[in-house]
């Protein structure tokens, strides 16, 4: 297969793919803030809990690898169809398999987390599995064809589909199972028009030779998903096993909005990096680009994430309602914790494309989880406070952003002060923006929570404008 267009410049390419991501981000960001807006008004906490636990749940198929699929479809020099044919039945097959044995093994499971009667939304959920897995390879080839326009495309009405889908059943009456069906639905369209835009269909048998030389990136990138799964889950599962299913819809709110902004542009950086440093042959050459394209995604991420923090409160009383209060003081905290993700997921981003120290990358998201696993537990088993296992997150996440800078970015050459001394101005300024509004807050509680939030708002927006002059 050849790939279509001739030598693009690279400052080109990431302009508009990042562009495009961005649309199409925020048009996920805005209909997923949208719908657990009106899907908090029509399920109940505890509905929330078995949404969250069964969600968490299907992240065993990171045991498969999925993004290692698609880092070996994007980083292959040659002909890639014959790759693409060969991953593509893999993927049918491993997915059906891993689906059939989280379907057997979901009843334990779900009773040792402290929700027995579940299993049957983990089952449901479980069809999911080949059809995303399935659809990698198609957006694979778009992402490494740098078709942006068209992966987005396939990014965005895949979510909406979902977003529409689910609200539609909640409002019908369908309770957690809309959530559910409206991912098996988003995910078969998603499918679907991935394999239309990328024009493409498996033409080969699978051969052994086509994936012989990625044993050791997916099997890596493989430990490294399923590790990343377990850091980002396992906090859920021992408040759940800990709390209640109550809690964990709490918690599962606290980290909804967060975890969109971080995720959103995680996935932009990912998804232009990749493919447009795989055409780099010069190592500082590919250096520069990271750091000049995480400089302009941190510049947007550190006042987004500060004035999220600022307005936690109010925030969550407009969009959710009073009885949802609980979730203001551990989103906050998670937000802060989101910053950290964003500089940690982005490093792996540059050692996938040159193949270099990946098992290192893997050994820390592991040392993450591990990290996570404990400080959850003994916070929610010693102060019984969903605010208290966002505290163990945050102080996790400050850790391995640490150990990273010394034992990854740096030898990749990537180290923090690669970015200049503009962030840690800005981080200057987005402390000053949260002071403020620290100080602000208990003067504003009373009000209206509309009132409060503009005047949050204001105040943090004057400050950021002010110290940015001065700083």
């Amino acid at each position: 297969m050849t790939e279509p267009g001739g030598p693009t410049p690279v400052g080109t390419v990431v302009s508009a793919g990042a562009r495009s991501a961005i649309v199409a981000q925020v048009g996920v960001q805005l209909g997923s803030a949208a719908a657990t807006i009106i899907l908090a008004d029509i399920l109940t906490k505890a509905e929330f809990g078995i949404v969250a636990l069964s969600q968490s749940m299907l992240g065993l198929g990171g045991l498969i690898g999925l993004r290692g699929i698609m880092a070996a479809i994007v980083t292959h020099r040659g002909d890639v169809d014959r790759k693409a044919s060969t991953y593509f039945w893999i993927a049918l097959v491993l997915g059906s398999a891993i689906a059939l044995l989280i379907s057997l093994v979901a009843g334990p499971l779900v009773a040792r987390l402290g929700q027995p009667g579940i299993e049957w939304y983990v089952r449901a959920l479980t069809l999911m599995l080949p059809l995303n897995l399935i659809a990698l390879v198609p957006q694979a080839l778009l992402q490494r064809r740098l078709q942006f326009v068209r992966l987005n495309a396939v990014m965005l009405s895949g979510a909406w589909i979902y977003f529409v889908a689910e609200v539609v059943l909640a409002l019908l009456g369908h309770g957690a199972w809309a959530v559910i069906w409206g991912q098996v639905i988003g995910a078969v369209y998603t499918l679907l028009l991935a394999l239309v835009l990328a024009r493409w269909l498996p033409r080969h048998l699978p051969r052994a030779s086509h994936v012989r030389g990625d044993v050791s990136l997916i099997s890596n990138m493989g430990a490294s998903s399923f590790f990343t799964y377990v850091g980002k889950n396992v906090d859920y599962w021992m408040v759940s096993g800990v709390l209640g299913a109550a809690a964990l819809g709490v918690y599962y709110i606290a980290y909804v909005l967060p975890s969109i902004i971080r995720l959103r542009l995680s996935g932009v950086f990912r998804q232009v990096m990749l493919p447009v440093i795989r055409r780099v042959d010069d190592a500082s050459e590919q250096a520069r680009i990271w750091a000049t394209t995480m400089r302009g995604t941190l510049l947007v991420a550190l006042p987004a994430m500060t004035l999220l923090a600022c307005v936690t409160g109010p925030v969550v009383e407009i969009a959710f309602g009073e009885r949802w209060a609980d979730a203001a003081l551990p989103m906050q905290l998670i937000t802060f914790a989101g910053v950290a993700d964003l500089v940690i997921y982005a490093v792996p981003t540059l050692a996938i494309a040159r193949k270099q120290l990946v098992g290192r990358t893997t050994a820390l998201v592991a040392l993450r989880a591990a990290l996570v696993l404990v400080g959850a537990y003994l916070a929610a088993a010693r102060w019984h406070s969903i605010a208290a296992v966002a505290v163990a997150v945050v102080v996790t996440s400050v850790v391995v952003l640490v150990i990273q800078e010394f034992w990854i970015s740096r030898p990749l050459g990537i180290g923090w002060g690669t970015l200049g001394s503009g962030m840690t101005r800005m981080m200057a300024v987005c402390a000053s923006m949260f002071v403020v509004a620290s100080l602000i807050e208990p003067a504003v509680a009373q009000q209206p929570a509309v009132l409060e939030l503009l005047v949050i708002t204001g105040a943090a927006l004057l400050v950021f404008a002010a110290a940015g002059a001065l700083f």
